[in-house]
């Protein structure tokens, strides 16, 4: 507005001739590490420049900027990132103008310094930017043993691995290198698919969480080795069984019977599988003499708790019915898998690191 004390507002409409919009909302940063970029130049060994930088802690009650409120600085390194030991934040102007009375809640402060009149050091200010990092993390992996993408902010996920013919696997155990902080957590999942099953690897099948198997001979937040593998099946839908070879089970279709053949079908018609709980089945009709003879599973489906119900419509026929039997397959070991790295905290400042995967 061509002033720096008068806050925008929420549903406020800015703009010119030229363009305009709504504001919908405000966004502070949340900062976990900075990193002071600059052109700096010390043109003789006693000539120095220090750098600092004051920034509001999450949720504080007054700005670093309030008059009579001493700062607490962080030492900064040109050029080299450093860690901020608590969450902080650095609100948006309007936030800064409507909470903290206008006052700033970031600061940054470049002392230069030299034995010399005729010699000192410079920056160039268009080359100065502090480059600031927030860690996405959470302390939330709900979700995360499901198809579906999970409640956890972060994820890595490896590339697809597809073993070769005749080598297919019945056990995975996971080696991580990881720093995992008292507040944090690291959760290993697998995905793993039989060669048989039809599914899509991607789409159909569920992440197994692995069970972590030893810690640290010491406890250490220091990069250290964790292994993981996977679970007894017990009476979960996946698992190593009594024989450790992992399985696991899919709910699907096993056939679909033909109660009533109908008539003057022209064409195989459309064949139409819902409910049941599950998702996915599909199927193909044959004719002969106008009549459904048979009915063919394309796809099996999967996560069928109960018994779909089954649909012939359309190419001019009338009158015929069919049935579906659902049941329990069981796939034994596995040609493809892909592994899932979930780094938990209950802070920002306290994040999990892994590295070493294998």
């Amino acid at each position: 507005r061509g002033t720096d004390t008068t806050a925008f507002t929420t549903s406020q409409l800015i703009g010119n001739t030229q363009g305009y919009g709504t504001i919908s909302s405000f966004t502070d940063k949340v900062i976990n590490e900075v990193a002071l970029n600059a052109a700096l130049m010390t043109p003789h060994q006693t000539t120095t420049a220090t750098a600092r930088v004051s920034i509001n802690e999450t949720g504080a009650g007054s700005a670093v900027g309030d008059a009579g409120v001493t700062e607490v600085y962080n030492e900064l390194d040109f050029n080299t990132t450093t860690q901020l030991d608590k969450e902080h934040t650095i609100y948006s102007r309007s936030n800064e103008i409507s909470t903290y009375s206008a006052n700033k809640t970031a600061l940054l402060e470049v002392s230069m310094a030299t034995n010399f009149e005729n010699i000192s050091p410079a920056i160039t200010l268009d080359q100065l930017d502090l480059l600031c990092i927030a860690n996405s993390v959470n302390n939330d992996s709900t979700n995360e043993d499901t198809r579906f993408k999970g409640n956890s902010s972060s994820r890595y996920i490896t590339r697809r691995v597809n073993l070769e013919d005749g080598q297919d696997a019945e056990d995975i155990i996971v080696y991580l290198d990881a720093a995992i902080p008292t507040e944090g957590n690291v959760k290993v999942y697998g995905k793993l698919m039989n060669s048989s099953d039809q599914g899509n690897f991607q789409e159909d099948l569920s992440w197994v969480e692995l069970s972590s198997r030893t810690d640290p001979f010491e406890s250490t937040t220091d990069f250290a080795e964790y292994k993981y593998n996977l679970p007894s099946k017990g009476s979960n839908a996946a698992g190593l069984n009594g024989s450790g070879i992992y399985e696991y089970d899919v709910k699907s279709l096993l056939s679909i019977a033909v109660t009533a053949g109908g008539s003057s079908y022209s064409s195989s018609p459309t064949i139409t599988i819902t409910g049941g709980g599950g998702y996915g089945a599909a199927a193909t009709a044959t004719v002969s003499g106008g009549v459904i003879q048979s009915i063919e599973i394309t796809n099996p489906g999967r996560e069928y708790t109960s018994t779909p119900t089954v649909t012939i419509t359309d190419s001019g026929g009338s009158s015929a019915t069919a049935t579906a039997t659902v049941g329990t397959v069981t796939h034994t070991g596995f040609k493809t898998f892909a592994v899932k790295v979930v780094p938990l905290s209950s802070t920002t400042s306290k994040v999990p690191f892994f590295k070493d995967l294998r």
